[in-house]
């Protein structure tokens, strides 16, 4: 049987026993039963208990024992410890301070300071004495080997307000080694520290790192904006970078207490990089812009017009040129010039009307009246009355450019003048316009060529086709480079045509299908050429031009013209059957029926029949007659040849032209041949002379 004693030390050691091996439910049991009754071990269980409620969370009831506790020499100072520690788990950091004080007091070389140092340096943070908090923090960091990153971090935070930026580095430094949101609001004090130690190099890096992370948007939102300012201030990776960081923080934080400064500062890249398109949406997201911005995007939208001008995207062109002038009055300047390039835009898509408008608002209200874009406005618009044929308007605004333009070297000097003489040609002022056909060339000798070509055209409307020759001719040979060269072939031939010079405008026509393959007068070169020849009655000659038109410019008009023409050079030579081939060959659309090669087939036997070759137009139609011998056609056509044979005084009788009376030879004329009767829905027109069958039609 134990004694009361040794029962108390049992159940002691029991309990001892089974709070080391973590039955602390158990323990507290056998320790609270020795509060009550033990003596001996009586503090020692109270201690206990108290410490199994503090690890269990029960920190109210560890409390009132720790305090039970702190007036006993052996256990004040491990109760003064836990005390602080249940204050600062329940946020009482005036006690915390009141405690932890007491405890470093008593008990300046005790073991567990380090952490009292860390838990008041945080109570001293939480009331705001960060002076305070620094000291404690500072030496709790200074008394172990690996502080606590969170005290770390709140280390720096303190030394970052108080100005001490180095201090602040070094210790937010040592708190960045795990991913996640201690790190990241490390990362954006980090950058602001180096930003003040003027190291914006590892500032950058800082900002970027914390705006990788997304643990906390605020603190996402703050390091990108920073991140993105300090790319666009030091152009660490060109503007490309800034331009992305300061987009992407618009994605990402479109509502953001930053937005309006980040789109003031990409309205500033996109200027400075051109990439206005980007500029453009950037200052359309920005609420309310300033008389500043709206400055910017009028030029930006005039930029933009001029890139889509020059791509020729007109559609694209005007319609930017006309949000600018919409605008209003923010950039005079660019809203001026906006009207002149719309009127560029409207010229070259034929709205010439339009484009009048438009060079004439610029004219009446552009200040800048002494520059050459002042000058071209009255050139261009001089050009697009000429387009409309107003010639007495063009001519005024030509002569007013000329008067205006203080460059006489320009290009456009010498052409105005050039359209000076065509405004007076149109006006029927020939003597003039030649005046202002040879300013120019003087103007310009290099680009005479027009001028040159415009007085031999004069010529040639004077009647005076041998003058125009001779200036075509000099053209060609002062200007071989030209681009009238092709022209001056054609009309030098057509020229030698009125002149009865057969050979001379074949030669030319020839050298402009040699020379000058792709022009479009090549085509009609080798039309007149086919012309020229079958006139000249060279059919061989003129089938080879009319076929190289078709072939080597299939599907033209002039193709069409030239197969037409063909087919009258084979109806001459009597060979019908080829130019049937040769068109069936063609393929595509072109096909050559039966029933005009009859038509074809007659009218070459009737040409033969015309120039008294009877025997010659009976072996042509016998012969197609033995190759389609069922087409009615042609058992008519040797009826109707037949009765060709009469004597002429047959042909005289008046009855003879009707059409019932040839009907009845037809119809006799085939019973002799053993050709079978007509339908009643097929006709024959004869008309004069009575041989000629001009068709056959159905009633």
């Amino acid at each position: 049987m134990l004694s009361p004693e040794q029962q108390e030390a049992y159940c002691f050691r029991l309990a001892y026993s089974l709070l080391q091996t973590g039955d602390m439910e158990k323990a507290r049991g056998y320790f609270a039963r020795i509060e009550q009754i033990g003596t001996k071990y009586r503090e020692a269980s109270t201690y206990y208990v108290a410490y199994i409620d503090y690890a269990t969370g029960k920190y109210n009831n560890a409390l009132v024992e720790f305090t039970r506790l702190k007036d006993l020499s052996d256990y004040k100072e491990r109760s003064l410890y836990y005390i602080t520690q249940i204050y600062f788990i329940q946020n009482k950091y005036e006690k915390v301070i009141s405690e932890g004080k007491e405890l470093l007091a008593s008990y300046p070389d005790s073991e567990n300071n380090s952490e009292v140092y860390r838990i008041m340096g945080n109570a001293y943070y939480h009331l705001g004495n960060e002076d305070q908090a620094i000291n404690m923090l500072s030496k709790y960091v200074s008394s172990t080997d690996s502080p606590l990153r969170g005290d770390l971090y709140i280390l720096g935070v303190c030394y970052y307000n108080k100005g001490n930026y180095s201090s602040a580095v070094n210790a937010l430094g040592r708190t960045v080694r795990e991913n996640d949101a201690l790190s990241q609001n490390a990362y954006l004090y980090l950058g602001q520290s180096y930003l003040k130690l003027k190291d914006k190099n590892n500032a950058r890096m800082a900002f970027e790192a914390a705006a990788t992370s997304s643990f906390d948007k605020q603190v996402k939102e703050a390091a990108m904006y920073n991140y993105a300012l300090l790319i666009h201030e030091t152009a660490f990776t060109g503007f490309g970078e800034s331009v992305t960081i300061f987009e992407d923080f618009l994605n990402d934080f479109p509502n953001s207490k930053y937005a309006d400064k980040v789109n003031d500062y990409l309205v500033e890249v996109y200027l400075t990089t051109k990439n206005y398109q980007a500029a453009l949406n950037s200052i359309d997201k920005i609420k309310h812009p300033s008389t500043k911005i709206l400055e910017a995007k009028q030029d930006i939208l005039f930029q933009l017009g001029t890139q889509a001008f020059t791509n020729m995207e007109l559609d694209k062109a005007v319609d930017l040129f006309s949000r600018a002038i919409s605008l209003g009055a923010y950039n005079l300047e660019s809203r001026n010039d906006a009207y002149f390039w719309r009127g560029e835009s409207y010229y070259r898509q034929g709205e010439y009307n339009k484009a009048i408008s438009d060079y004439r608002t610029y004219l009446n209200n552009t200040r800048q009246r002494n520059t050459d874009m002042y000058a071209l406005a009255h050139y261009n618009l001089g050009y697009s009355y000429f387009k409309l044929k107003e010639y007495g308007e063009a001519l005024n605004r030509f002569r007013q450019y000329v008067n205006l333009e203080s460059n006489q070297q320009t290009p456009a000097y010498a052409d105005a003048y050039n359209r000076i003489g065509d405004c007076l040609f149109h006006n029927r002022q020939f003597a003039m316009a030649e005046e202002n056909y040879t300013r120019a060339a003087q103007l310009q000798p290099s680009a005479g060529d027009y001028s040159v070509y415009q007085k031999g055209f004069l010529l040639g409307l004077q009647k005076d086709y041998k003058g125009k020759i001779s200036v075509m001719d000099r053209l060609i040979r002062e200007f071989p480079e030209s681009q009238y060269v092709d022209d001056a072939l054609f009309e030098k031939g057509r020229s030698y045509v009125l002149l009865d010079n057969n050979q001379a405008a074949a030669a030319s026509f020839e050298q402009l299908m040699r020379d000058f393959p792709q022009s479009s007068l090549a085509r009609k070169a080798g039309v007149q050429l086919g012309l020229i020849y079958f006139n000249d009655n060279q059919p061989e000659k003129a089938a080879d031009a009319y076929k190289s038109v078709i072939s080597n410019y299939p599907g033209s008009e002039e193709a069409k013209v030239a197969l037409q023409d063909l087919k009258s050079v084979y109806i001459e030579l009597n060979d019908i059957n080829s130019f049937a081939a040769y068109a069936n060959s063609l393929g595509g659309n072109v096909r050559f029926e039966v029933s005009e090669q009859d038509s074809l087939t007659y009218l070459a036997a009737e040409k033969l029949f015309m120039r008294g070759d009877n025997e010659g137009a009976r072996r042509s139609l016998t012969n197609y007659l033995q190759t389609f011998p069922q087409e009615r056609l042609a058992r008519t056509l040797i009826s109707i040849w037949q009765v060709s044979l009469l004597p002429r005084k047959i042909w005289r009788r008046r009855n003879v032209c009707s059409r019932w009376y040839w009907r009845a030879v037809i119809r006799n004329s085939g019973k002799s041949l053993g050709l079978v009767r007509l339908r009643s829905s097929i006709w024959i027109r004869i008309t004069p002379p009575l041989w000629k069958v001009s068709s056959i039609y159905r009633r």
